[in-house]
């Protein structure tokens, strides 16, 4: 009998890293998501009732640890809580994936969570202000890329380009601390048209060479082995 994979694969923003100091680690799961992937797949993703295994450790999650899929009614939104242990052993930024991972043979399964780690500048685009908030600024060389007379390609054109500061701001009132955003020059209107409410802007080095795309947020897939 086939051993049947099901992944989940979904890119992390700053907020679900807790890099802004919100007292938690999760994975949002938009209304999108929850009509595509099928219902059983996260709600059997609770690991005081079945294995679920961190690869970056290649250990179970800890008892004291409960990596669950919950309900929050007060904001109506569903999430994957108590991610800490994954993302501590993986030390994400920003834009990396976290990639999990329902495993059915016959009729037993368990999960595994793992995560993958991109060099890439990772933006979201914030419409009203029409400027990009950067997730991962700190990560390898990307500093290096601001204020920079740079040639950078869409989708197969080239086009003068420099990424620039605009403003410091609190993206809520809420929000704990500013947060900085930037204007990318010449930046083409077909690639903003690209941009949804989940979509991620990535600029990738190739050689000497800057490519950049509109990202989905998440993907799922299933398939045997």
């Amino acid at each position: 009998m086939s051993i049947v994979i099901e992944q989940f694969i979904r890119k992390l923003n700053n907020t679900e890293l807790n890099s802004q100091s919100t007292n938690d680690s999760y994975i949002r799961l938009s209304k999108e998501i929850q009509d595509f992937v099928p219902a059983d797949f996260f709600k059997f993703l609770d690991s005081k009732q079945v294995s679920v295994i961190n690869k970056g450790t290649n250990k179970e999650i800890s008892a004291d640890k409960w990596l669950r899929f919950q309900y929050y009614p007060s904001n109506k939104e569903y999430r994957i809580v108590s991610m800490t242990e994954i993302y501590e052993a993986y030390n994400p930024y920003p834009g990396d994936f976290v990639v999990i991972e329902k495993i059915t043979d016959g009729s037993h399964f368990h999960y595994e969570v793992s995560m993958k780690k991109l060099n890439k500048l990772s933006m979201k685009f914030h419409k009203k202000s029409s400027s990009f908030e950067i997730l991962n600024l700190l990560e390898g060389n990307n500093i290096t890329l601001l204020d920079k007379d740079v040639v950078i390609n869409y989708n197969g054109n080239d086009f003068d380009s420099k990424i620039i500061f605009t403003q410091r701001r609190k993206k809520r009132e809420d929000s704990p601390t500013d947060t900085d955003f930037y204007e990318i020059l010449n930046v083409p209107d077909e690639l903003l048209t690209e941009i949804d409410r989940d979509s991620f802007v990535e600029i990738l080095k190739r050689g000497s060479k800057f490519y950049i795309s509109v990202e989905k947020s998440w993907e799922f897939n299933k398939f045997e082995r």
